[in-house]
């Protein structure tokens, strides 16, 4: 069955019952759930998220997940300030911070080295293959086996 977008007035096909008055393209679907979203919802205004919602909704989601993450200061990664700091300039593009002894939580200046994605990428390749050289355990690496991707623990 064709019938005609509520918004935009264009053609939309549908099949079984009709699901509601006024249909909606995707495109206006999008349009109105940002603006219900933006303007409507009374979850995303001020008045809702007091100090006491702030403070809960922190303490439920602080300490959640593996620790894998890097600190932030006022929404940026601390290491990458630091970074900056000591070379006088903002990053170029492509510029990367490398912790040097692989501890995130370390952001000391002299634990930083500034480098290009391909010189850390080479970087973190010839480490992985000293490592397994040396039988070293080397976990989450993909291997493919008759074109089935698995996980595989080399220690």
């Amino acid at each position: 069955m064709i019938v005609r977008c509520f918004g935009c007035n264009a053609p939309i096909e549908r099949t079984g019952k009709p699901r509601g008055k006024r249909p909606l393209c995707g495109e206006c679907q999008r349009k109105a759930l940002s603006f219900y979203n933006s303007h409507i919802n009374p979850l995303n205004t001020p008045e809702y998220w007091t100090e006491e919602r702030r403070l809960k909704s922190h303490n439920r989601q602080f300490g959640s997940g593996e620790g894998k993450f890097y600190r932030k200061k006022l929404g940026r990664h601390l290491h990458r300030q630091i970074a900056e700091e000591m070379l006088g300039r903002p990053f170029e593009k492509g510029e990367i911070v490398h912790h040097i002894n692989g501890n995130r939580d370390d952001n000391r200046p002299e634990n930083l080295q500034v480098m290009t994605q391909p010189e850390h990428a080479s970087l973190h390749f010839r480490q992985y293959w000293a490592r397994r050289r040396r039988g070293g355990v080397m976990k989450n690496m993909y291997r493919k086996s008759k074109g089935v991707a698995y996980l595989m623990d080399m220690g």
